[in-house]
C-alpha cells in the first residue's frame, strides 16, 4: 500500500547559482577561489555550465516527473556594480521562470545563496550598517523582472551558516568551512589576497558565510526584513520565507545544555526575523550529538557520506516536528540529500527521509513540499567537484548530462505523490537521545550598556553642543536622545561636561621616540627599546583621547602592524592604527633629528612597485614616500623632488593592485602634482602648492585628504635648543613655512578639500602626547573655530581611517570611541591639550579611562 502525500505537495530539486551557471566572477566567492594561497581545491570556472544550458537542464528536471526547481537569483550578476542593474541578467532569470512555466514546474526562487557582489565588501559586507538596505534595493529590482508566475521566495539561503561555522571554529579565531584542513585556512595570505580583489582589507572582508557574530545575525536578520518588505509592496502575491540549515540536535548524558545552545544560536534566536512570513524553508543533513562539553563525534559503526558527516536520513523528519512544534508556519523542505557515489545509498537515504516526512505530516507537520539537494554533480565550494549530491551526473569534460537511478526513483514517488509501501525507516546507531522540545536555551543576559546623563553632545558635524543623553550597547552607539532607556545599563553622569568623538591624528609617527613621559635626545634607538617606544606612544595617544591614528610611517619595517595587531587585539592600550612601515628613502644629513636611511631601496618604477608590494605583504596599510625633501633638515631640500614621475606612477599603480594607501610627503608644487596624478590619498604640507597644484587638488577634492603638520612647525619656533644644536636654519624655514600655510590653508579649505590636524609629533622638542595643540593652532593661525578644527579632528578623522560611516561621530550605530570632557572644548579647544581635562575615554565600546 502506498504512503500518499497530501494533494499539491511540492516535488522538486535545487540549485544555486554560483554552484552551477559558470563565469561568475564579479563575486567575492570568485575572488576567494582565485586567491593567493587558496583553498579551495578547485576554481568554479565554467561550473555545469547552466547560464546557458537551462533551458536544457529544465526540460530533463521535468522528464524526471518533478514539480518545482528551485534555483538563485544572482545578484553579482543583476547589480554588477552599486546602484547599476544589468538588463541582461534580469531578463536572463525571467528566462529561467519562464522555461519553468513552459515544463510544467513551479520556480521556488532563492534571492541570495551564499554569493555577494565583490563591491559590498568594502561596505562591510554581511557586518555593513548598509547592506539590509542594498539587499533590499536589489529584491525590488528583481522581483517585478521575474513576473507573476514566482509564488514562492526564499529571501537568503541558510541565514544561519556563518553561526554553524562559528561555533565550530571558534577556537580558531576565524571561520573556514567544514572539514577544510585548518592549517590552510589559517594562513591569512588568502583572505588577504581576496579581500584585496574585491577592493578592501581582510579586516573589512565579511563574506555571508562569514557574519556569524551578533552584528552580523543582525545584518542579515534586517535584511531579510527589509526584503519581505519590498515583496510584500512589489509582489503582494508572492509568499515569502528564509532558508535555514538545521541538524538534528541529540543529547549524549549531560548534554542537554549544549544542544539546547546549538538549538538556539541555529533556530530560536532567528524566530523574531521569521515573524511575519509565510512559510518557513527547512534545510537538515545529518544529525549533532552533544556532550556535557559539546558536540561529540557518532557513535561507532556509524556510516559517513562523502561530505564527511553521518549518513542520518531519520534527521530530517525530527527536525521538521521541532520545527513545528515552535513555528505555526508552512514548512518546504529546500534542501536534504546524500553526498556520495554510491547511488544505492542515495536511494536510500531519500526513501527514508521521505518515510519519515510522511510519518510527520500524518501526525499534523505542516509539510507542502520537497527539494532535493541537488539537482546534477555541481562546485561544491572549497571542496570542489569531488563531493557529489546530484540525481544527474555530468561530465564536466563534455557537460554531458546523464541521471542516475536515484533520480528515476524520486522523479517515480514525484508523479504518483507517493512513498511505495514497505520502506523501512533504520534506526539511528548508538543510544543518544532527542532534545526535548521543551528544552530551551536562556541566553545570559545582555552585558550593561553605559549611559551618560547630564552631558552636552558634540556630534562631531561641527555643530554646537545640545543637551541629551547617550547610550552605548557593546562597541556601539544604541540611543542619542533627551531620554534613553537606562535598563540594564550603568549611568555615568557628566557632570555637565561635553561628550564628544574620540579625536584622530592623522600624521603619527609613534616610533619617533621622545614623549611627554620621556624625552629622547635624537631619533635613534636599539630595535628593542624603540618597539617597546612605539607601544608606550600608542598608549599615551590614546590617554590624550586620540583614539584613532594615522600614520606618516615608521623607524621600523614590522613595528606598527605589529603595534595594530596587538592593540586590535586587545593585548595592549592604544589608538585604532592605519599602520605604515618605513618611509621610503628620507634625506639624510647625519644630524641627530634626522630619522635617517631606515633601510636602502633601489632605483627605477619596478623597485618602487616592490617597495609597495613588500609594505603590503606586512601588513601595512599607509606606505610613505618622501616625495620632496625637507628643508628643516636640508636647507632647500623642501622644493627638491626625490622621484621620478614615471617611478611614482608605479607606485600608484602597485598601491592599487595591493590595496593600499599612499602616503607623501610634499612641500613643492611638483610634489603635489605628482602626487595628485599618482593616486596618492593623503598628502603632507602641501606648503607651495601653486595654482595649478590647488586645480589638481581640487578636482580629487573627495578621494583625497590634506594634512598641514602646523605642530611641528610652532614647535621648531618655540624650541630654546641646547648651545651645542644649531636650529637656525630650521626656525627659519619654520617661520616661512607658517607664513605661507596660513595663506595656503584656507585657501585648500575654500576649495572644499578635506584637511585634517596632524603634527608630525615626537621629534625632541615636539613630543608625542601634545598632538591636541594642532587644535588650538588651527584656530589661532587658520580661522578656524574651535568646532570646526573638532570637526576636522573627528568627523574628518573617521574619514581618513576608512570608517567614515561608523567612526568620528556620535550617532546611533556608530562605534563608540567617545571623550567626556569637563569643560567645552567648543569654546577652548586649547583645553583638550590636559588630559586631566578627560574624565572618561572609551574606545570601542570599552573604557580606557573610566570616570571616577
Amino acid at each position: 500500500m502506498q504512503k500518499n502525500f497530501p494533494e499539491g505537495f511540492l516535488w522538486g530539486v535545487a540549485t544555486a547559482a554560483h554552484q552551477v551557471e559558470g563565469g561568475n566572477d564579479n563575486c567575492d566567492t570568485w575572488a576567494e577561489e582565485w586567491a593567493e594561497g587558496s583553498p579551495y581545491v578547485d576554481k568554479s570556472g565554467e561550473a555545469i555550465d547552466h547560464y546557458r544550458r537551462f533551458r536544457d537542464d529544465i526540460a530533463l528536471i521535468a522528464s524526471l516527473g518533478l514539480k518545482a526547481y528551485r534555483f538563485s537569483v544572482e545578484w553579482a550578476r543583476v547589480e554588477p556594480r552599486e546602484g547599476e542593474f544589468s538588463a541582461e541578467a534580469l531578463a536572463h532569470y525571467r528566462a529561467v521562470v519562464d522555461a519553468c512555466v513552459e515544463h510544467g514546474l513551479e520556480p521556488v526562487v532563492t534571492l541570495h545563496h551564499f554569493t555577494s557582489p565583490q563591491w559590498l565588501m568594502p561596505l562591510g559586507g554581511w557586518r555593513g550598517e548598509r547592506t539590509p538596505m542594498l539587499f533590499a534595493r536589489y529584491v525590488e529590482q528583481v522581483m517585478p523582472a521575474l513576473g507573476p508566475a514566482v509564488r514562492r521566495v526564499v529571501t537568503l539561503n541558510e541565514c544561519n551558516i556563518g553561526v554553524l561555522l562559528q561555533n565550530m571554529f571558534a577556537s580558531l579565531g576565524f571561520v573556514p568551512p567544514i572539514g577544510v584542513d585548518v592549517k590552510s585556512w589559517r594562513a591569512p595570505g588568502w583572505r588577504n589576497s581576496a579581500a584585496k580583489a574585491c577592493g578592501t582589507d581582510a579586516a573589512t572582508y565579511c563574506a555571508f558565510q562569514m557574519a556569524g557574530d551578533e552584528r552580523g545575525v543582525a545584518t542579515i536578520s534586517a535584511a531579510h526584513v527589509a526584503a519581505r518588505a519590498v515583496i510584500r509592496r512589489v509582489a503582494p502575491q508572492v509568499q515569502v520565507g528564509l532558508a535555514l540549515a538545521l541538524s538534528q540536535p541529540q543529547v549524549a548524558p549531560g548534554g542537554e545544555a549544549q544542544a539546547a545552545k546549538m538549538w538556539h544560536g541555529n533556530f530560536r534566536q532567528w524566530l523574531p526575523a521569521i515573524e511575519g512570513d509565510d512559510f518557513f524553508a527547512l534545510q537538515n543533513y545529518t544529525r549533532e550529538i552533544y556532550g556535557p562539553e559539546g558536540q561529540v563525534p557518532p557513535p561507532p559503526g556509524s556510516e559517513s557520506t562523502g561530505a564527511r558527516y553521518e549518513f542520518a536520513p531519520q534527521a530530517i523528519a525530527s527536525v521538521a516536528r521541532r520545527v513545528a512544534h515552535e513555528l505555526k508556519l508552512p514548512i518546504l523542505i529546500t534542501e536534504n540529500g546524500y553526498c556520495g557515489d554510491d547511488d544505492a545509498r542515495r536511494i536510500a537515504f531519500i526513501q527514508q527521509a521521505l518515510a519519515g516526512l510522511h510519518a510527520a505530516i500524518d501526525d499534523g507537520v505542516p509539510l507542502i513540499g520537497y527539494t532535493y539537494w541537488t539537482a546534477f554533480d555541481n562546485f561544491e565550494w572549497v571542496f570542489g567537484y569531488a563531493m557529489r549530491f546530484g540525481l544527474v551526473a555530468v561530465d564536466r569534460a563534455t557537460q554531458q548530462r546523464s541521471p542516475k537511478p536515484s533520480a528515476q526513483v524520486l522523479g517515480a514517488i514525484a508523479r504518483a505523490n507517493a512513498l511505495p509501501d514497505g520502506i523501512l525507516i533504520e534506526p539511528q546507531p548508538g543510544t543518544s537521545q532527542e532534545l526535548a522540545m521543551d528544552h530551551v536555551y536562556t541566553p545570559p543576559a545582555a552585558e550593561p550598556g553605559t549611559v551618560f546623563t547630564n552631558v552636552r553632545i558634540f556630534d562631531g558635524s561641527g555643530s554646537a553642543p545640545f543637551a541629551a543623553e547617550l547610550r552605548v550597547d557593546g562597541r556601539r552607539i544604541t540611543a542619542i536622545g533627551a531620554s534613553v532607556s537606562h535598563d540594564n545599563a550603568r549611568v555615568i553622569d557628566g557632570q555637565g561636561g561635553v561628550l564628544m568623538p574620540g579625536l584622530t591624528e592623522a600624521h603619527a609617527h609613534l616610533t619617533w621616540p621622545t614623549s611627554v613621559e620621556k624625552f629622547v635626545p635624537g631619533m635613534s634607538l636599539p630595535p628593542e627599546e624603540l618597539t617597546l617606544t612605539a607601544a608606550r606612544n600608542a598608549r599615551i595617544l590614546l590617554d590624550h583621547g586620540f583614539t584613532s591614528a594615522y600614520s606618516a610611517g615608521a623607524l621600523g619595517k614590522r613595528i606598527e602592524p605589529a603595534l595594530k595587531e596587538m592593540i586590535d587585539s586587545g593585548g595592549m592600550p592604544g589608538p585604532r592604527l592605519v599602520a605604515s612601515s618605513v618611509e621610503r628613502e628620507p634625506p639624510s644629513d647625519g644630524t641627530l633629528l634626522d630619522p635617517g636611511k631606515v633601510d636602502e631601496h633601489g632605483a627605477g618604477p619596478a623597485n618602487v612597485a616592490a617597495f609597495v608590494k613588500g609594505c603590503s605583504d606586512i601588513g601595512a596599510k599607509a606606505v610613505k614616500f618622501l616625495i620632496s625633501g625637507e628643508s628643516a633638515l636640508k636647507p632647500g631640500a623642501s622644493l627638491e623632488l626625490l622621484y621620478t614621475d614615471e617611478e611614482l606612477m608605479a607606485a600608484g599603480l602597485a598601491a592599487r593592485e595591493h590595496d593600499v594607501w599612499l602616503t607623501g610627503h610634499a612641500h613643492a608644487a611638483a610634489a603635489v602634482k605628482i602626487g595628485v596624478k599618482a593616486g596618492f590619498r593623503v598628502l603632507y604640507h602641501c606648503t607651495y602648492a601653486d595654482e595649478e597644484a590647488l586645480d589638481l587638488l581640487e578636482s580629487v577634492k573627495d578621494s583625497i585628504f590634506i594634512a598641514p603638520s602646523i605642530g611641528i612647525i610652532q614647535a621648531t619656533l618655540d624650541a630654546t635648543p641646547p648651545p651645542h644644536f644649531d636650529m637656525t636654519h630650521m626656525k627659519q624655514d619654520a617661520a616661512l613655512v607658517l607664513e605661507t600655510q596660513k595663506k595656503l590653508v584656507p585657501e585648500l579649505r575654500r576649495r572644499g578639500l578635506r584637511l585634517l590636524p596632524g603634527g608630525d609629533y615626537g621629534f625632541p622638542f615636539n613630543p608625542n602626547g601634545r598632538n591636541a595643540r594642532d587644535l588650538a593652532l588651527w584656530v589661532e593661525h587658520f580661522g578656524y573655530t574651535p568646532a570646526e578644527a573638532l570637526h576636522a579632528a573627528t568627523a574628518l578623522g573617521g574619514q581618513i581611517m576608512g570608517m567614515g560611516d561608523e567612526l568620528g561621530q556620535l550617532k546611533p550605530g556608530y562605534l563608540a570611541d567617545l571623550l567626556l570632557v569637563d569643560g567645552d572644548p567648543t569654546a577652548n579647544v586649547a583645553i583638550l591639550q590636559n588630559k586631566h581635562h578627560l574624565k572618561a575615554i572609551m574606545k570601542d565600546g570599552r573604557f580606557h579611562k573610566a570616570p571616577h
